[in-house]
């Protein structure tokens, strides 16, 4: 059994809240309806857990746990790309990955009220 870290939990539950579209698209890429249980007891749930992260390791080669937000998957990509220079500005990085972040969220509020994208 995989278990999903607790953003992805928040996702899924996001999704469930249209209920047509849930059922959709768990049919189109599952193949079956998925049903998110939420009533799984906690040793089952601890026991996926490290399973999950064991598999999720093994095939990524990094560690479950970490999020997938916006902000820290640019920040780790930023961090990847720029090797591990002792001597490099990790303020300034994070700085850069802050505004990108910042540019990316205010397109995706412009597409999505219909105003006119910003540009860079």
């Amino acid at each position: 059994m995989f278990v999903p870290t607790l953003d992805i939990d928040l996702v899924w539950h996001t999704h469930q809240c249209s209920a047509v579209n849930y059922h959709r698209v768990t049919q189109e890429v599952a193949g079956k309806f998925v049903n998110h249980d939420d009533s799984i007891v906690q040793d089952k749930l601890d026991t996926g857990m490290e399973e999950t992260k064991k598999l999720y390791r093994m095939r990524f080669g990094r560690e479950y746990h970490i999020c997938g937000c916006w902000d820290c998957e640019a920040l780790l990509e930023a961090v990847e790309k720029a090797g591990k220079g002792k001597d490099m500005d990790w303020e300034a990085v994070a700085e850069r990955v802050s505004g990108d972040v910042a540019f990316y969220r205010a397109v995706e509020v412009a597409r999505r009220t219909g105003k006119p994208v910003p540009i860079r």
